[in-house]
């Protein structure tokens, strides 16, 4: 029977969601989408182990995990005491270290969610470690973070991880951190009780929580284009529903990628256990430019709320990578205007970071261009595990060609080139060659140095070239209507900081290989 059982587990699957066969049909045409679709219907009745829903054994809620050999409860490491935040085992303490979300899967699995650290990670085994291997935590919300809950028959529980199921959760013998701790990790099945668990359920309730990466968005007519949302516990990702108030203007599927119809808005809006979050999607057959604020946090049209406890070091300077507002003495993002322009050029390319980790939506490689992901390309990082990590090297001291170097556009290399001694005709000339934005670098002998993405060109018939009036995206910007696609003498940069046309020193373009 013990063999049976195992063997089962070995060989079940997890069935995909609606939303992503959709995806996976999108990549595919013809007779190839046939048979996938064909193979795919058929996939539920071909006997998987774990593909169906069923009554949890074990219900949603926040509950002590108690060692049965020793009585200790299982705790995790704060990230700022444990850089691994490893589970361990201590006499009960009453603190959120010791409280654990549990929350079930429709495919029959558990994510196991420690509630210290606000609660925004998820119980993980890093496959390859095998026997003696430690227990982490982490929000990547995949495979590696869910765990089978399987009864004894005294009404213990052992605790299984998906991807290494023929090994039990234990509090280990020999392994201890910082002196003092018993850690827990992988063994093999025996009948040891380090390996049994009590689930004891307390009082507390689950504290979700859900942020889209962004809050509004302007797309190009028949465009695809993708939302993600930020949930705590992470555990309830897979548990987004999606909806759009105007389906005659864009469409949502249960992944978050939306497709533009026809011009208007249209409020795209997700919902997990209750809490929501919209972004309001207006479509336009105009050419969409990306506003990247260095400064909003909030609504500086990317998910920067994410990054507000990521730090980064560099030459002996430990800063956060962003707050909300400007302040040169705790944030790099204040001196981020290059970096800025870089995003949304490369956003407006639809390049994609071809190698990477973005923690905020879980997501390998393929990641969308703002000013993390171009953070990563310029320090040489492939990306945090966590938001509250610590990068290494100066995210801010802008190597255009360095950040290109790590994006593609349909796999396609992307190329910066610079030009200096700026004038009005140059500008139009190179958005002619380039309409998804050239980035501008201006020098003030009152302001030093900042850059703008320069979007259109407002009169292109102007008889003097001298005459000619641009629209700009302003990374100084707080608020969209100082700095989304506007007149440039609306713009921040030209009331605030007091930029002129006579400032206007270096020009720079990005050009897809052929």
């Amino acid at each position: 029977m013990i063999l049976l059982y195992n063997w089962l587990n070995i060989k079940s699957i997890t069935m995909p969601k609606n939303g992503v066969i959709m995806n996976l049909l999108k990549k595919f045409s013809g007779f190839t989408a046939l048979c996938l679709a064909v193979m795919l219907a058929v996939l539920p009745f071909a006997g998987v182990a774990y593909a169906q829903e069923e009554e949890p054994l074990v219900t949603d809620g926040i509950y002590n995990i108690v060692n049965a050999s020793s009585g200790k409860l299982l705790e995790a490491f704060d990230y700022k005491f444990d850089y691994q935040g490893r589970m361990h085992l201590d006499v009960r303490r009453n603190v959120p270290a010791q409280d654990f979300a549990i929350v079930s899967h429709s495919d029959g699995t558990y994510s196991i969610c420690p509630q210290n650290d606000e609660g925004e990670y998820m119980m993980e085994y890093r496959a390859g470690t095998g026997e003696g291997a430690s227990i982490y935590k982490s929000n990547a919300n995949d495979q590696s973070n869910r765990f089978f809950i399987s009864k004894n028959p005294d009404g213990t529980f052992r605790l299984r991880p998906v991807n290494a199921a023929s090994f039990s959760l234990a509090e280990s013998k020999t392994n201890f951190a910082h002196y003092y701790y018993s850690l827990c990790e992988l063994q093999k099945h025996s009948l040891d009780d380090a390996q049994r668990w009590k689930l004891e359920l307390t009082d507390k309730k689950i504290e979700i929580s859900i942020e889209l990466n962004k809050h509004y968005d302007t797309v190009k007519q028949y465009s695809v284009n993708d939302l993600y949302a930020v949930v705590t516990p992470a555990a309830y990702s897979d548990k987004v529903e999606w909806s759009s108030s105007d389906k005659k203007v864009a469409i949502v599927d249960d992944s978050g990628s939306y497709c533009a119809f026809s011009e208007g808005d249209a409020v795209i809006t997700a919902t997990v256990a209750g809490k929501t979050d919209s972004c309001t999607v207006t479509v336009s057959d105009k050419d969409a430019f990306t506003w990247y604020s260095q400064c909003n946090m909030y609504t500086g049209g990317w998910n920067a709320v994410a990054v507000k406890d990521l730090y980064f070091y560099a030459n002996g300077v430990y800063k956060l990578f962003m707050i909300d507002g400007f302040n040169s003495k705790t944030d790099w993002m204040d001196e981020g205007c290059a970096l800025c322009c870089a995003a949304m050029v490369l956003r407006n390319l639809d390049a994609r970071m071809t190698e990477g980790y973005d923690f905020r939506s879980g997501q390998s490689g393929n990641l969308e261009s703002d000013p993390y992901t171009c953070a990563l390309a310029n320090t040489y990082n492939e990306g945090s595990r966590t938001g509250k990590g610590v990068l290494n090297y100066d995210p801010i001291y802008t190597a255009m060609s360095l950040i290109t170097s790590r994006f593609k556009v349909d796999g396609k290399a992307v190329t910066p080139t610079t030009y200096y001694y700026v004038t009005k005709q140059m500008i139009k000339e190179q958005l002619d060659k380039h309409p998804e934005g050239v980035i501008i670098g201006m020098e003030s002998s009152y302001r030093g140095s900042h850059y703008i993405v320069v979007t259109e060109c407002i009169n292109p018939d102007a008889e003097n070239p001298n005459d000619y009036q641009f629209l700009v995206c302003d990374p100084a910007a707080y608020n969209p209507e100082d700095g989304n696609n506007v007149p440039f003498e609306e713009s921040t940069s030209y009331k605030e900081l007091y930029y002129r046309y006579y400032h206007m020193w270096t020009l720079i373009t990005y050009t897809v290989a052929d």
